[in-house]
């Protein structure tokens, strides 16, 4: 029950501090390049999760095909 309470404050706190740092970098820099920012780190981790998912998809036709 302890780990539970841990992770319902993680998921409670993470998000919080997330808008935080957001919001102190919007100051900063602008709201518009912090969209910017937002919006090309998700670009970039979609297109390294999509490399993965390929790579994964290959090996596991490699196995396929070396079973059969």
């Amino acid at each position: 029950m302890f780990h539970v309470r841990w992770v319902l404050a993680g998921l409670l706190i993470l998000p919080i501090a997330e808008l935080a740092v957001f919001l102190a970098i919007a100051s900063e820099i602008g709201v518009l390049a912090a969209l910017s920012v937002v919006l090309a780190t998700s670009l970039a981790g979609a297109a390294v999760i999509r490399g993965a998912g390929r790579a994964a998809r290959s090996r596991l036709r490699a196995c396929v095909d070396a079973s059969t």
